[in-house]
């Protein structure tokens, strides 16, 4: 077991408590190296990619370090350069120091944008900015996050182009929007290899599903700050074409490029020019998301909250109420829209439907049960430890009570936008309609962490 193991997790609740995406040993490369496998140059213990006030990400570097009296100044000035690699906005040092921090040290870390904390003061400085109780009770253990993403490739190898993809090459590309195009490639190409019958790779499909989320909301917000609400709908095609895929110039050159590929083959160019799979699926959820924006920034977090969920066997979204209906609603279109764009099995998007559409017809019906005026007081710490998981809160989350996300969700007085029908989300049918089962090589039946193996496998 890693030594700092335990900080990693301490950091990793204390980023998602607040609201954010969160990941664990995200390796570092760099991108225009000289190998066809690019080289590691180092890893970003935790990486925690926050919501920002103008619609875009934000990276913060969580670093642990477990050994005692390393020297802080040394190691501001090291992850300073790990910051400009990441293009982080702040980074946390993480020391186990017997004789304390120098309060200069500490000045001049903070002149760098780098928080020095004291492994003993750690949970101390946790309470203090998720006041009162902390994250400590946050109920998405790291080891589940490691679960989903390295035990099940382990067990199915031939999803590791897939694993690959959303454990490292999505977070060293650069650019968050032409992850989202690239995420839908790798799907794509691992497609015939999933069984979502199975709990686990189900978890698996939702956490893809999440990484392309945290693209498609950076493209959301760079399209609303250009068109803010548009009824132009080939406006809006053409935008979205050309961002997505880097620019007019490029689009124009892959696209010639690709005019001249078909021309070979005999093939007849469309005129669509260069779209994603399920192109007028995608231009609806765009458009879905325009009416509110800043609900696709916390769309990947809901995501990732239901892959947790369904491995460590706990009912998902019972911490949604009514006042969420509107994202409960987009984050289902954006998960459907994912599996059936990959080709994924149609019985992933059934899947998908009946966890959201059981959470909606809970608050719905909850809500039809008439409450007593209540003054709401000031909002509490986003979880409680002693808040069981596995039942919803008992007073609807529209009065009083604990909700995940910190930044809240909006009255639904906001405009309605319109959704994904189930017909435009319809995965297409290739192949004669057969069935696709997983491969099960490489598997493992013993799983060390504290998350359960599907009993299924």
């Amino acid at each position: 077991m890693n030594k700092d193991a335990g900080q990693k997790d301490m950091l990793y609740r204390h980023f998602r408590c607040q609201g954010w995406y969160a990941l664990l040993e995200v390796p570092v490369f760099y991108g225009r190296g000289y190998e066809h496998k690019p080289k590691l140059v180092t890893d970003v213990d935790v990486l925690g990619v926050r919501p920002s006030g103008d619609l875009s990400w934000e990276f913060v570097i969580g670093d642990c370090k477990t050994k005692k009296n390393e020297s802080p100044a040394n190691r501001v000035l090291w992850v300073r350069g790990l910051m400009e690699q990441v293009k982080a906005a702040r980074a946390f040092v993480l020391l186990k120091q017997d004789g304390g921090i120098e309060r200069d040290h500490m000045l001049f870390a903070d002149s760098h944008r780098v928080t020095l904390i004291e492994e003993a003061g750690l949970e101390t400085f946790d309470r203090c900015v998720i006041h009162p109780t902390g994250s400590k009770g946050f109920p998405e253990p790291s080891d589940a996050l490691k679960y989903i993403r390295e035990e099940v490739p382990r067990q199915y190898l031939t999803l590791a182009p897939l694993a690959d993809f959303i454990n490292r090459d999505a977070w060293n590309e650069g650019d968050l929007i032409t992850m989202m195009r690239k995420s839908l490639g790798i799907g794509r190409a691992v497609r015939r290899e999933v069984n979502p019958a199975k709990a686990n790779q189900l978890a698996f499909i939702v956490e893809a599903a999440s990484v392309f989320a945290v693209g498609l909301a950076s493209c959301v917000g760079t399209i609303f700050h250009q068109y803010l609400l548009t009824n132009d709908g080939s406006a809006l095609d053409d935008g979205l074409k050309v961002l997505i895929w880097g620019g007019r110039e490029n689009y124009e050159h892959i696209a010639g490029l690709r005019k001249q590929l078909l021309e070979a083959k005999n093939i007849q160019a469309d005129d669509g020019g260069l779209a994603l799979p399920e192109w007028p699926a995608f231009l609806q959820l765009v458009r879905s998301f325009l009416a509110a924006p800043k609900l696709a920034f916390r769309a990947p977090q809901l995501l990732r909250s239901i892959a947790i969920d369904l491995v460590v066997k706990q009912e998902p979204l019972t911490f949604y109420g009514n006042r969420d209906l509107m994202l409960l609603k987009l984050a289902m279109n954006t998960a459907l829209y994912y599996v059936n764009a990959c080709g994924f099995p149609p019985d992933a998007a059934t899947q998908i439907k009946a966890i959201f559409h059981k959470r909606m017809g809970d608050v719905a019906l909850s809500s039809q049960v008439p409450l007593p005026q209540v003054v709401r007081e000031a909002e509490g710490p986003p979880y409680s430890a002693s808040a069981p998981r596995t039942t919803a809160p008992t007073v609807p989350p529209l009065t009083v009570g604990a909700h995940p996300d910190p930044a809240g969700s909006p009255p639904l007085l906001v405009p309605t936008a319109p959704v994904l029908t189930d017909s435009a989300l319809k995965a297409p049918k290739k192949g004669g309609g057969k069935n696709r089962s997983a491969s099960k090589t490489g598997g493992t039946e013993n799983q060390q962490s504290l998350v359960p193996t599907d009993t299924n496998d």
